[in-house]
């Protein structure tokens, strides 16, 4: 997702690698769920979040949606899906539909990317390479240790380190080729056309569970869109 603030409104004003340590672990948060509350529509679902989310609950993409438990909102000049958060009855809201009676992810191994980044984040290079940021004051729990951020990521090993790299930078770059398409194109009914392209392919379609077989998928699809939007 892109942000509108500048930088220095969240991050710590340093940049990280992933072999980088940063001051970011929290001894398994417990006790605490924080994070899972009152992220309203920012937990935003990219491929593989949704491939996990669908092996983790034995449910398709849109049977999650009839579900309530995703939810799908312009983010950047596209549709796309995020964790819908439950209402309480006041209607305000009441933490992530995952969330255990104990305060606990209930799907911990299955959780979508940004809840895995949390509190770093990416930013995103001209050239469509990322690094890492630590986001300042965004985890409350106090007393956090050092940890290397491949090794918060769960990337343990270089194969992991390298598969998780080339998805992000090809789901970021196609992103930004689908937002320049969309803003060439002069009908409503010509947009809403793309977004449903994007929303049939890389989501309803269903993704074999299986992460390395879904970086091939990925890797397919990947370029039948790309193809598609050249020369744009």
């Amino acid at each position: 997702m892109i942000r509108e603030e500048g930088l220095d409104a969240i991050w710590d004003g340093r940049y990280y690698s992933g072999s980088d340590l940063v001051r970011c672990a929290s001894a398994g948060c417990s006790g605490c769920s924080a994070c899972c509350h009152f992220t309203s529509d920012t937990i935003i679902l990219d491929p593989l979040d949704v491939m996990r989310l669908e092996k983790a609950s034995g449910s398709s993409f849109l049977e999650l949606l009839e579900a309530d438990r995703i939810q799908l909102s312009v983010t950047d000049g596209l549709i796309l899906p995020h964790i819908r958060m439950k209402e309480t009855p006041s209607g305000g809201e009441g933490g992530c539909p995952w969330l255990t009676e104990e305060g606990r992810c209930g799907i911990h191994a299955y959780r979508p990317d940004l809840c895995r980044l949390f509190p770093l984040g990416r930013v995103w290079n001209e050239d469509g390479t990322f690094r890492y940021i630590l986001q300042k004051d965004a985890c409350v729990r106090p007393g956090k240790s050092k940890v290397e951020v491949n090794k918060w990521l769960g990337l343990t090993t270089k194969e992991k380190v390298e598969d998780d790299r080339i998805f992000h930078e090809r789901w970021h770059g196609l992103l930004v080729k689908m937002r320049r398409k969309m803003a060439l194109l002069e009908t409503d009914q010509q947009r809403s056309a793309l977004s449903l392209y994007l929303l049939r392919n890389f989501y309803e379609r269903r993704w074999i569970a299986d992460e390395a077989r879904f970086y091939r998928q990925f890797s397919i699809r990947c370029n039948q869109a790309g193809d598609g939007l050249e020369g744009v």
